[in-house]
């Protein structure tokens, strides 16, 4: 029986101090068809750099505004 393909989605804002062990767990699962998503929420710590000790793809969240006037 073939696995099905699973992605793993994990929001984090200032997630340094648990980021590892998170990432950690979901790598020891040992899922042969595993993609880690983690969503940055323009953390301000060292988050991302955490994260990229990881096979991990990071997605930073950007803030978007409008200004009103604009047509």
């Amino acid at each position: 029986m073939k696995l099905p393909h699973v992605t793993v989605v994990i929001p984090a804002y200032n997630e340094e101090k648990s980021l590892a062990d998170c990432l950690e767990s979901v790598i020891a699962t040992r899922y042969p068809h595993l993609e880690i998503i983690l969503v940055d929420d323009k953390s301000t710590d060292k988050t991302i750099e955490v994260a990229s000790k990881y096979p991990v793809k990071i997605i930073s969240c950007l803030l978007y505004t409008s200004d009103a006037t604009d047509e």
